[in-house]
């Protein structure tokens, strides 16, 4: 495994190379060592308080040899491993899944998954591809994993329902509850009181943790673990760079120098929006699992900036055009993999003269390049952009970008002066969903918008 740590270059953020009238000058940034050096004392205040649990995750190694145990047996007793769980719940295992295994894994013989079982992501209620899923799968060679902090979400506690009735149709007779996990909170909500009820096996969401950020407690490692990924290592690399972005040095805390240069070109230089743009297939599920991080821990009060996800270089022949010549509210964070385990090469033209020029090209190296060109356009139209490069893609190496990405996010909530860790706007949605589907307790909420579903038919074409 590489030592080495992840990197942030910003580059191309600083007047030096993009100019003074798209730039940040490093004067304006030293400006910002005090106020930087007060933000890292009022994260590790908290941190101390216990109001920021989620950084201590990485050193919570309680529940590990109960999570690995349990994967265990999943693995060597079911063929089919299905993750319910929305937003928080399901981007983190998902994005863990895609970005260590192989991007061909459910297709994989047992063999070549080196025992895992075939995984899948039941994220949206959508009727098609619940059917979908059902129909290919086997219940005696399935197992459920459900995923709800508050142990009440509609999404995850409808297909849960779903998923115990099938179990328990097609399998009479047997105790379906081998076949269930609950990962919920320690003491309160209907699924914990489920759990504890029918002795169905459950991990807690530690307390203190939101959802977006639970991917490094149980919510992430059971089912990582399942997948065969290297949980231990995965906290370790989360662990390495804790004294990285709890610097109070601004020029040597990646961390907080993104939140700073992020929140500068938002005030000042207008970027209402964050394009996020992994150069690897496998880190494009990483990019929704920051999206939501973003969205939803800084998008409050009229404040924050509009995460947008592109994928390179597939986006650089749909979105591009629009990001170097469209409006000028874009910012571009490049996320990037140092080193690919797989090189294959381009082989010769075969005869055509006008191909010569790839013969032997690794595309790695093409993927490499296709970056720095996007990168080197961007600049000389003078649009900002920047890049954080993990240096291979393994269990450390993600725990190192979760970690830095879940510390940029509580610096720049610190900047809009905003909880990163609430979601008030979810939780008015939730309440109202509740009242349209008769939840007991959440009538009013019903009644409170139901004159705004009486459209006029005057306005329907």
């Amino acid at each position: 495994m590489s030592a080495e740590r992840v990197r942030f270059d910003f580059n191309y953020l600083m007047a030096d190379l993009l100019g003074p009238e798209a730039g940040i000058t490093r004067d304006a940034l030293d400006g910002w060592q005090p106020r930087a050096k007060e933000m890292v004392t009022r994260f590790k205040r908290a941190r101390e308080r216990g109001g920021a649990a989620f950084a201590d995750l990485a050193y919570k190694r309680e529940e590990l040899s109960r999570i690995n145990e349990l994967a265990g047996r999943v693995r060597s007793e079911y063929k089919n491993f299905v993750h319910l769980g929305i937003g928080g719940s399901s981007l983190g295992p998902k994005a863990l899944h895609l970005a260590l295994n192989s991007p061909c894994h459910n297709l994989l013989s047992p063999e070549s998954r080196a025992g895992a079982p075939r995984i899948f992501f039941a994220e949206n209620v959508d009727p098609d591809t619940l059917t979908a899923l059902v129909d290919i799968l086997e219940p005696a060679e399935t197992f459920i994993n459900v995923v709800s902090k508050s142990g009440g979400t509609v999404e995850t506690v409808s297909q849960f329902l779903y998923f115990r009735h099938w179990l328990k149709k097609h399998l009479p007779g047997e105790d379906v509850s081998r076949h269930l996990a609950i990962i919920t909170d320690a003491q309160k909500g209907e699924l914990r009181r489920f759990a504890d009820q029918e002795g169905i096996t459950s991990f807690a969401v530690p307390p203190g943790v939101e959802g977006r950020y639970s991917v490094l407690s149980p919510v992430g490692l059971f089912p990582a673990a399942v997948m065969g990924i290297d949980i231990d290592q995965l906290l370790q690399g989360a662990a390495s760079v804790d004294p990285v972005v709890c610097c109070e040095q601004l020029w040597e805390n990646m961390a907080l120098m993104a939140a700073v240069l992020f929140y500068l070109y938002q005030q000042e230089r207008g970027k209402s929006q964050l394009v996020i743009m992994p150069y690897s297939d496998r880190l494009y599920a990483f990019g929704q699992w920051f999206r939501q991080l973003w969205a939803e821990s800084l998008g409050k009060n009229g404040r924050g900036t509009t995460p947008v996800l592109a994928l390179g270089t597939v986006d650089q022949h749909s979105q591009f055009q629009l990001y170097l010549e469209g409006p000028r509210d874009k910012l571009i964070l490049f996320i990037k993999v140092g080193s690919f385990p797989a090189r294959p090469r381009v082989p010769s033209g075969q005869g055509v003269e006008g191909f010569d020029y790839l013969k032997g090209r690794g595309f790695d190296e093409l993927l490499d390049q296709e970056q720095k060109a996007t990168e080197l356009a961007l600049a000389q139209g003078q649009c900002g952009s920047c890049s954080l490069t993990v240096p291979e893609l393994n269990a450390h190496g993600m725990g190192q970008l979760i970690f830095v990405l879940e510390m940029v996010a509580v610096y720049a909530g610190m900047l809009y002066q905003v909880n990163p860790f609430d979601q008030p706007g979810v939780e008015k949605l939730k309440r109202i969903l509740y009242g349209l589907m008769g939840r007991p307790g959440y009538r009013a909420e019903g009644e409170e918008v139901s004159p705004r579903d009486k459209k006029p038919g005057r306005y329907v074409i």
